[in-house]
């Protein structure tokens, strides 16, 4: 007999017949087994749930009685029949149920049935079930809240999904790490292919970088899923930007060249391409004048260049060939001993807008910091602009230098010689209205001043990144321009 067992599913079967002695069919006297479908396909059940049958045909196609001996079931325990031998009369046929009962994903079998068939004593059918089984994921497994100030909060979103087709519940949300919090109400009940997202704040106090674990626990799997979140606490700013209005009426330039042997193209470059810069000078009606810096010294070479020099390039080939010494690589400190040294006082004028060019294919390697020598360069003179044709593979020292003196960065593998006309022009400056702001600012922390005088004849621009002058309120050339502010604490304002 066949005992009875529970069901919960019933899937779609193949309908071939598999017959275990086809040489015997209509052969008197013999039994012909006959076996239907050759793969018995159950339909999905939850892993370790209810049970699901099929059945599995039998018949005898033969013209004596079929025994059948076993129905052995092998390479699975998620499969199961309940089997006693018996016999078939010709012509009869017997379903039989097998049972399925999902230990994994994914399920395989074989049955093998055995008869007293003189062609074939067994056929086999192959048994195939899917199981699902419960399973959640936390999306992302790395969230970034980025940059927030101090005192400040922001909120972000985690999505818990449930993707194995069974139903999780999630009754667990821990964070471990400080200034991190889940808004989040539990239990959270996830059906099948379900999902939900939770709110994490971030709100930090110090200026540092944070994180913490997230563990999830629920009803799936291991029952524990973790993630991590990050955050980074900027403080408040005190922050001043300065600038000067152009054009400049005067303007002096201290040319530094690197003398090393990889440099006698670039030096030779220059000077054939100086005429660019200064017809370009001239455009502006600024009053200019050039020297050329290559010894320890800190002594310009041959004369002091203006506008009214005969055969320019030619001279300035001269000078920029001229003597160099143990220095030729650290021009940070070739130049600020020029600017400092009294051999240069005719160069560099009182109120005159400072231009320095830097030329090198090496990195600068002098003795202090460039922080140290810029410092002492806004000293002697407040307005100074520097550019660096330089390497940009690596342009240590001037490239530092000439962003916070808000001049151009040239790479000297390139046909720079063009570029001269672009370094003249933003060595005289333009009549400005607007002047970007380093970070967005508090709009009631802006103190504007011109020449040291405070003003109001400008406003602050909608993304807080500019300050516009009034039509009757645009700086002078040569002018000192200040904006003072705060920056960071954006959740105020």
């Amino acid at each position: 007999m066949i005992g009875p067992l529970s069901v919960l599913w019933i899937c779609a079967c193949s309908d071939q017949l598999i017959s275990g002695g086809v040489g015997n069919s209509g052969v008197r006297g013999v039994p012909d087994l006959a076996v239907w479908p050759e793969v018995l396909v159950f339909d999905e059940t939850a892993v370790g749930g209810e049970t699901v049958t099929e059945h599995l045909t039998i018949e005898n196609v033969g013209e004596e009685v079929l025994s059948v001996d076993a129905l052995d079931v092998t390479s699975s325990l998620a499969f199961a029949v309940e089997f006693s031998p018996f016999g078939l009369e010709p012509g009869d046929q017997l379903e039989v149920p097998v049972h399925f009962t999902a230990t994994a994903p994914e399920n395989t079998g074989r049955i093998w049935v055995e008869s007293n068939d003189p062609d074939a004593g067994y056929v086999t059918v192959e048994l195939e079930g899917p199981g699902r089984t419960a399973a959640l994921e936390v999306d992302p497994i790395v969230y970034d809240f980025g940059n927030e100030t101090t005192g400040c909060s922001t909120e972000g979103e985690i999505t818990l999904r449930s993707y194995g087709g069974v139903p999780v519940t999630v009754d667990g949300l821990e964070l471990l790490g400080e200034r991190f919090e889940i808004q989040e109400t539990l239990p959270i009940d996830l059906g099948r292919y379900d999902e939900q997202t939770i709110t994490v704040v971030f709100a930090p106090e110090v200026a540092a970088a944070h994180q913490a674990d997230l563990y999830v626990t629920h009803s799936a799997g291991s029952g524990v899923t973790a993630a991590r979140v990050t955050g980074q606490g900027n403080p408040i700013l005190e922050l001043e930007d300065v600038f000067w209005q152009g054009p400049f009426d005067t303007t002096d330039v201290l040319v530094y060249v690197d003398r090393s042997g990889s440099m006698a193209d670039d030096a030779r470059n220059l000077a054939e391409n100086f005429g660019t810069f200064a017809a370009t000078l001239d455009e502006f009606d600024s009053d200019w004048q050039v020297g050329v810096l290559t010894q320890d010294t800190g002594c310009l070479n041959d004369a002091i260049f203006t506008s009214s020099t005969t055969d320019l390039e030619a001279k300035l080939l001269h000078a920029v060939e001229g003597p160099y010494g143990i220095y030729t690589e650290k021009g940070l400190h070739l130049v600020w001993s020029g600017m400092q040294s009294a051999c240069n006082d005719s160069l560099l004028r009182e109120g005159s807008r400072t231009a320095v060019i830097y030329l090198s294919d090496e990195p600068d390697q002098s003795p202090y910091s460039w922080e140290t020598y810029l410092l002492d360069m806004w000293m002697w003179s407040p307005s100074i602009v520097t550019h660096a044709i330089v390497s940009l593979d690596d342009p240590s020292g001037y490239e530092e230098m000439t962003l916070a003196t808000g001049g151009m960065m040239v790479d000297i593998k390139s046909s720079w010689g063009a570029d001269l006309a672009d370094l003249a022009a933003a060595t005289v400056g333009e009549r400005l209205e607007t002047f970007p702001l380093s970070e967005p600012a508090d709009p009631d922390s802006v103190v504007v001043t011109v020449d040291g005088f405070v003003t109001d004849g400008w406003t602050l621009d909608t993304d807080q990144r500019s300050v516009t002058f009034d039509a009757g309120a645009v700086p002078e050339s040569g002018e000192e321009v200040r904006v003072q502010y705060t920056s960071g604490d954006t959740c105020s304002w």
